[in-house]
């Protein structure tokens, strides 16, 4: 009887939590058409027009980061400094061929506490600089790790951040590609280590993402990847919040697929050559609502046309920025002569 009694009981929670997910799922489809512009999940959005004196077209620069006064970004493998006010400073590296300095940028980190930029190359040179471009010395990445992949950098906590790909034997002797978050101080001595892992979402899913990414979360930090099938999102956002999976402990190693925002989780894949690929997945916590746009959202604020290609500007996943130039700015910057570039960086604040 008591066996009996705990198999309807079972039954019952499964049935109880399959009909909750098909409704939740139901009322999130129904919601999709709500969320449209920029305003329905940004309270700002600030437009800074890059100005470089005809040095240099931007159209195609990417990690956007600040920090006081100063904006960096990489441009065609190179750091370059701007004010916040879009005036152009220096260009931290040189890209250069015929140059013995040229650095190939591939990532770089703000160290606000010794005003310096950690710079890492294609070739896994580590290359440091003052905010005014002098070089203050290089090292090759620790060879002991043996990396098969360096992925992004983050600054948390006063030491350096970043996953890494590694070939390693598992328990059954048997090479296998692992995944592994470092912790480094400036020096870039090891601090600690994890391993990580997918996070459990309820069905069977591949022990492996593509470009992994350090976030924070209430000055904790976690690993995200844009989820490859968006499809899931609804679902799997549901599952993690029903398990308070998004409520990261210290020495948290599972990689979510998503961030974490004060209101918003978001999930957000670009890809350039194969627009198919794209999509733009926001859940509103304060809501309860999910949204899937494959487009991105139609930019009310300067009118550009569609974002679908946020970019996440600090490691809270509050502030993101979106790159245009060339026709989308005829209305809101017409051409005035002074800089060919006509590159404008939109900052984007979301709802609190």
């Amino acid at each position: 009887m008591k066996r009996c009694f705990l198999f309807l009981l079972l039954c019952f929670i499964a049935l109880y939590t399959k009909e909750g997910i098909d409704n939740y799922l139901k009322d999130t489809q129904q919601q999709d058409i709500t969320l449209t512009c920029l305003s329905d999940i940004a309270d700002q959005v600030t437009a800074i027009p890059l100005k470089t004196g005809n040095r240099t077209l931007l159209s195609g620069a990417k990690d956007f980061k600040r920090h006081d006064g100063h904006l960096f970004l990489i441009n065609k493998k190179q750091l370059l400094h701007f004010d916040m006010q879009g005036n152009f400073q220096n260009a931290i590296t040189c890209n250069n061929p015929l140059s013995n300095d040229r650095v190939r940028v591939k990532d770089y980190v703000i160290d606000p506490i010794a005003r310096q930029l950690i710079v890492l190359d294609e070739d896994a040179m580590l290359h440091y600089y003052t905010f005014e471009g002098g070089k203050l010395g290089s090292m090759p990445f620790p060879r002991q790790i043996q990396p098969q992949k360096i992925g992004k950098l983050a600054f948390h906590q006063g030491d350096v951040w970043t996953t890494i790909d590694r070939i390693n034997r598992n328990a059954k002797g048997e090479w296998c590609l692992e995944q592994w978050l470092y912790r480094f101080d400036t020096a870039f001595t090891i601090v600690e280590a994890r391993k990580l892992e997918m996070t459990d979402l309820g069905r069977m899913a591949i022990n492996y993402v593509l470009n992994p990414e350090p976030a924070v979360t209430d000055e904790r930090l976690y690993i995200q990847s844009a989820a490859p099938n968006p499809d899931y999102l609804p679902e799997d956002t549901l599952y993690l919040l029903s398990r308070n999976k998004l409520q990261i402990p210290e020495g948290f190693n599972e990689i979510l697929p998503l961030r974490i925002g004060a209101r918003y989780l978001i999930s957000c894949e670009f890809n350039p050559g194969n627009p198919t690929d794209n999509y733009l997945f926001c859940h509103d916590k304060k809501k309860h609502r999910s949204y899937t746009l494959k487009t991105g959202l139609t930019d009310n604020f300067y009118n550009t046309g569609q974002v679908p290609d946020l970019q996440a500007m600090d490691l809270n996943s509050q502030t993101f920025c979106f790159l245009r130039s060339g026709k989308s700015l005829q209305e809101a910057f017409p051409a005035n002569g002074e800089d060919e570039t006509g590159a404008v960086l939109f900052i984007v604040r979301l709802k609190g």
